[in-house]
């Protein structure tokens, strides 16, 4: 539609502010969709990182949890209270979990020691727990980024279709008696219909693929409507 609107001699101020707006909005649209790029590549990002971060942190825990049950089993009346965390707990809960142990261990500390605890592996059980949180708090934030701009397409697509009919009447009426504009528009303009059901199926309490209340997808348009103007 762009190209076509390029290419048309004398516009009206109505056409001109139309096409200046849809311009705008497809300039914006590509911005937004960068911005959601880039926020899906730091949610999968972050995602691999907490991945590895939750398997070193698991590793960890396995052998500050055998230390502790040895000094159990050595030191009568010792109870050290360090399990294992199981790996069907959620991300928040496994933190929760990891920061109890890491509480017991450091006040056991010596002790643990004394029965084999790694320092190198308790230190770093630390800093991985400290990465896995900020790499929590990327995901989140990735994800919530990642929702506000597909959001924020959707109404910019709605917002395209509206200016794209505007365009659509106007062309129509303007070329119906040169039929080679009028083909070229028709072309250029070809997307239109998909876009205009892709913003009604995405509108708000619209469900995908119908129409908002019913239960059933929308009716094909005729083959015959790219001739007529639209509604």
């Amino acid at each position: 539609m762009q190209r076509f609107g390029t290419s048309v001699t004398d516009p009206s101020p109505g056409e001109t502010a139309a096409r200046a707006d849809l311009d705008a909005t497809l300039a914006e649209m590509d911005q937004t969709a960068g911005a959601q790029l880039s926020a899906i590549a730091d949610q999968h990002s972050a995602t691999a990182e907490k991945q590895t971060l939750r398997r070193n942190i698991e590793g960890h825990v396995r052998h500050m949890s055998r230390v502790a049950k040895r000094v159990e089993a050595e030191v009568p009346g010792t109870q050290l209270r360090i399990g294992t965390i199981p790996r069907t707990v959620s991300e928040i809960a496994f933190v929760d979990r990891a920061r109890v142990v890491q509480a017991n261990v450091t006040a056991n500390k010596d002790l643990m020691v004394q029965h084999g605890l790694s320092e190198p592996v308790s230190a770093e059980f630390g800093a991985s727990l400290d990465q896995f949180e900020q790499a929590l708090g990327r995901s989140e934030a990735s994800q919530q980024a990642h929702v506000a701009a597909r959001a924020e397409l959707n109404e910019k697509g709605r917002k395209i279709v509206r200016v794209g009919r505007v365009l659509d009447t106007l062309y129509r009426t303007r070329f119906r008696n040169d039929p080679e504009m009028l083909a070229r528009w028709a072309s250029a303009s070809a997307g239109l219909r998909t876009s205009r059901s892709k913003a009604r199926d995405t509108a708000p309490g619209t469900p995908a693929g119908g129409v908002q209340g019913s239960g059933t997808p929308p009716a094909p348009a005729p083959a015959s409507d790219a001739a007529k103007p639209a509604a």
